[in-house]
Parts: structure tokens; C-alpha cells; sequence
């Protein structure tokens, strides 16, 4: 915590394997700081280096999330590359991490960056940040959304951000998929463990607006996991996760959380009464 931002770094490695390729790739994430937590409108900026390896090849893909900076210049910005093995550079990749990303040839992209310090590219005009500067004392003043991505010609599209849904700012600016996240379509209780949280009677009574039930729920859970873990410690039992174990991650050996199995085959029998 900095007084006026909070920082965190998450830990811990992601795996993603890919089973019917035969790939597996782990990676961390950047570094997330929130700004204006007291005062001022809230803002978001990621930065840090993250790595992305591909351990069937040997493969790697390095993006540097860039600070925001003193004039907000490079906010949301993220440039790398990937390289083999031998850390020979195949494609660099270049864009923001809040709209676009695009890749293109080693070559053409250092030949676009030498023309770029030279001045040989058009000018970018720079927005006038000296109306801000007034309320800097009590909030870090939102940087101004630069100008879209500028694209160095023969690059790929790699990815383009959805369009957000039109409540989405009343939804804590959620995407479509995390609005829908709490969904309970008809008929989906028959195929959900008896443990998701779709079927939490809080949550529910929360997405069909009634906030008294969703109190009273939440109280009335709260109190059920002190029971229980009060009957584990008389029995000096330990709780025993249902779909994941600690072991060594097979890829990275480090410690890690590795799938047990059953979920997908929907056996639910050995799972506990939580709700």
C-alpha cells in the first residue's frame, strides 16, 4: 500500500497444457497496481516482464508490460518477442494489453524503431496534460487514453479486445463473459458439482436482487464453516481438497497444485455438504 495505490504481485506459476497438441506452456503475471483507492477515479496499470514458455520446444514468448510513466506516454503499453531455443528472435509483438496486440518480422519491426528515433515517421501530437496537474496533491491523475496503436506495416493481428456490453459500467465495467460468470441457466444443477458457486444460495439470492436473503445466507454460511471446522478439530482431522492435490509441477518442478481427476467425468459423489 503507497497511500494513494495499492500494489500486487501475483505469485505463482500458470500452467497450460494442451493435450491435443502435445504442449505445455507456464508463465507469470505482471505486476497490478490501483491507483486512487482513496480519493479520485479508480485506475488499473500492469507492469513487469512475463514470460511465456513453450516446454515441448523450447520456445519462448518475453513481454515487457510497460509502467505508465510521468505523462501516462507508455500506459498500457506491452512490446516483446518470441525466440527459440537457441534465443534466435521469431516475431516481435507489440500493442496494448487493453485493445490490441500485433505481431510482425524481427527485421521490419527494428527498421520501423530506426526510423521512429531518427524522425523519419510523422509526428504524434501529445496531449495537454497541464489542466490535471492541479489535483495531483490528492489523487494520481488518470493518464489520458493515448492515441490507438500505431501499426508498423506487414504486422499480424494477434488479438483485439471485445467490445464491453452496453451496462457494463454499471457492472464494475465487466466483459460479457465475467457478467455472465454467476449464470444458472434451467436444467444446469443436473450437470454442476454440488459445490459450485452458481448454486450458493447468497450468490443467488444477490443476482435475483434480493439483498435481505443474500444476508441472511451468507451469515447462515458463515456459521456452517465454523461448525464444521470445530467438528474437524475434535476429530483432529485436516480438510482434504476435493479436485486438486500438492505436488511438483511436471513441467517446472516447483511446487504446485495438480488435478486430481473425477470433475469432468461428473463424479460428485465424495463431495461435501458446504451449502
Amino acid at each position: 500500500f503507497w497511500g494513494k495505490s495499492v500494489e500486487a504481485e501475483p505469485q505463482g506459476t500458470i500452467t497450460l497444457e494442451l493435450l491435443k497438441h502435445g504442449e505445455a506452456y507456464t508463465w507469470t503475471n505482471p505486476t497490478c497496481c490501483v491507483h486512487n483507492v482513496l480519493v479520485g477515479k479508480l485506475w488499473i496499470e500492469q507492469y513487469g516482464t512475463v514470460e511465456i514458455v513453450n516446454h515441448r520446444t523450447g520456445d519462448k514468448c518475453v513481454l515487457h508490460f510497460k509502467p505508465c510513466g510521468l505523462f501516462g506516454k507508455e500506459l498500457h503499453r506491452v512490446e516483446g518477442h518470441i525466440q527459440d531455443k537457441n534465443k534466435k528472435k521469431l516475431f516481435m509483438i507489440y500493442g496494448k494489453w487493453t485493445e490490441c496486440l500485433w505481431g510482425v518480422d524481427p527485421a521490419a519491426y527494428e527498421s520501423f524503431r530506426k526510423r521512429e528515433r531518427r524522425g523519419d515517421l510523422p509526428s504524434k501530437t501529445q496531449p495537454d496534460d497541464g489542466s490535471q496537474k492541479a489535483e495531483g496533491d490528492v489523487a494520481d491523475t488518470v493518464p489520458e487514453v493515448q492515441e490507438t496503436v500505431q501499426v508498423i506495416p506487414g504486422s499480424k493481428l494477434l488479438w483485439r479486445v471485445n467490445t464491453r456490453p452496453p451496462n457494463s459500467a454499471q457492472m464494475y465495467n465487466f466483459t460479457s463473459f465475467t457478467v455472465s460468470l454467476n449464470e444458472l441457466q434451467s436444467g444446469m444443477e443436473k450437470t454442476l458439482a454440488p459445490t459450485d458457486c452458481r448454486l450458493r444460495p447468497d450468490i443467488r439470492g444477490m443476482e435475483n436482487g434480493d439483498m435481505d436473503l443474500a444476508s441472511q445466507e451468507k451469515e447462515r454460511l458463515e456459521e456452517k464453516q465454523r461448525e464444521a471446522r470445530r467438528e474437524r478439530a475434535k476429530q483432529e482431522a485436516e480438510w482434504q481438497t476435493r479436485w486438486f492435490h500438492q505436488g511438483s509441477n511436471p513441467h517446472t518442478g516447483t511446487p504446485d497444485w495438480l488435478y486430481t481427476g473425477g470433475y469432468f467425468e461428473r463424479n460428485f459423489s465424495r463431495c461435501p455438504d458446504i451449502y
